[in-house]
């Protein structure tokens, strides 16, 4: 799998740079967490969609700058994919950068402890215990099989965790289809519930002991990404990168890959479009305009642009600069 594409639910949640609205909002749904953000003042957004199903829930959530989520204990199973950016998490002495191709697996009891890194896409599921405990053999509580403390990384390239990855897609889609923030449907449901069991009862996660070497991007791609960031105004090319880290394009699409989840052009793209929707977030439309600021980042194509924005941000760049 060279590539993970998935689609978020469809339907806005909450969308704010309140913290207190952002707790209001959350808490209704989920364990009542507590948010900081980490980064400029100027860049303090988060957006949040959700689907509900009959027993368990799926959150879409972007970030703009890196955002700190606290729950002292967790009452669900949880499964959080990054699909762009990373999250950093810690539990039990262990920390480790969570990145595209992987997936955090939380039990109820535990600490949730996150960090959404800077510009941050990431999916969570959310499941009940009591809806798992019926599938796990010889559960008589849920303490028989919730796994040894520390952080259990599955990995999404293969196997069940490929599997449940491309469930999520599925039911997302689904309901993307039907334009739907809850599907009542008890097949999706039934199948979730299971798949999520059956990882559990393998207890297949990867082991986190690794070397910090191996948590570490190489330093050909730090540079490659600096250089991005620092010239975002900038059309760069596949070749201005694989100057800039001097190594061979097909060296640097893999990298970029494996640690983001996307090639070096969209992940340039990707950046260029999250500092268009900076500005929009932050300015009146009597102050910019979109074309503006697009071109600013420099997009001239104003269809290619629109479309690029929406898919990337559930909306256009005008609805984005008009609620701001």
């Amino acid at each position: 799998m060279s590539r993970l594409e998935l689609n978020t639910p469809a339907r806005r949640f909450v969308s704010t740079t309140d913290l207190d609205e952002l707790h209001r909002a959350i808490s209704d749904v989920i364990e009542p967490p507590q948010f900081s953000f980490l980064g400029s003042p100027r860049n303090l957004n988060i957006d949040i969609s959700r689907l509900a199903l009959p027993s368990s829930q799926i959150f879409g959530v972007k970030t703009a700058s890196s955002v700190r989520v606290m729950i002292k204990e967790l009452a669900s199973v949880y499964v959080t994919f990054p699909l762009w950016g990373s999250i950093l998490a810690t539990s039990g002495g262990s920390e480790r950068h969570i990145r595209p191709g992987e997936a955090l697996m939380q039990f109820a009891g535990e600490t949730n402890n996150l960090v959404r890194l800077g510009d941050c896409t990431t999916v969570f599921v959310r499941v009940e215990p009591r809806f798992l405990a019926p599938l796990i053999p010889d559960c008589r509580s849920e303490k028989n099989w919730r796994p040894t403390p520390g952080l259990h990384v599955l990995s999404l390239r293969n196997g069940l965790g490929r599997t449940l990855f491309n469930l999520v897609n599925q039911i997302c889609s689904e309901a993307r289809r039907r334009d739907a923030e809850t599907i009542l449907d008890q097949e999706f449901d039934k199948v979730l519930n299971y798949l999520v069991a059956l990882i559990i009862t393998q207890n297949r996660f990867i082991d986190v002991s690794e070397s910090e070497n191996g948590l570490k991007p190489p330093k050909y791609l730090d540079r490659a990404v600096e250089f991005v960031h620092q010239n975002l105004d900038q059309n760069l090319s596949l070749s201005d990168l694989t100057a800039v880290a001097h190594m061979s394009a097909r060296t640097l699409q893999r990298a970029f890959t494996s640690h983001f989840g996307m090639g070096p052009l969209k992940f340039t793209k990707h950046a260029r479009l999250n500092k268009v929707r900076e500005e929009l977030i932050n300015y009146s439309p009597c102050e910019t305009s979109v074309c503006q600021v697009a071109v600013k980042w420099g997009f001239h194509h104003t269809g290619n642009f629109a479309r690029d924005y929406a898919e990337l941000f559930g909306e256009t760049p005008r609805q984005t600069l008009h609620k701001s």
